[in-house]
Order: C-alpha cells, then structure tokens, then sequence
C-alpha cells in the first residue's frame, strides 16, 4: 500500500534538490521514497517556479 506524504514534505525534498543540488537517488536512499516519486515531485516544483517566474513580469492594470 501506497504512503501519502504531506505537501510540506514534497516540499522540503524538491528544494533539497532544487536550492541545495542534493542527489535524488541519495534523499531516496534516506526517506525511503522511490526515486522516481521524487523526481516526479521536483519536476511539478520546477515547473511552478517557472510559472511563478513567469508571471512575475505581467502587470494587470487596475481599474
């Protein structure tokens, strides 16, 4: 049976791997996470910084 994380765990793992360049396969080794969970997880988290990033230049003006 599958283990549900929190979301301020994915969270604390994605900017392991993100902000610090810790390896995938060694944050699998110690949470005992699948690697591939983590890598799906750090590429929704890169995704939305991008997003985030993105958005950061478009204003809206106001009425």
């Amino acid at each position: 049976m599958a283990k549900h994380q929190s979301p301020a765990f994915k969270l604390y793992i994605c900017r392991l791997v993100v902000e610090e360049g810790r390896k995938m396969t060694q944050l699998s080794y110690e949470t005992g996470v699948a690697e591939g969970t983590i890598r799906r997880w750090v590429s929704r988290y890169r995704k939305e910084l991008k997003e985030k990033k993105s958005g950061e230049g478009i204003s809206t003006p106001r009425c």
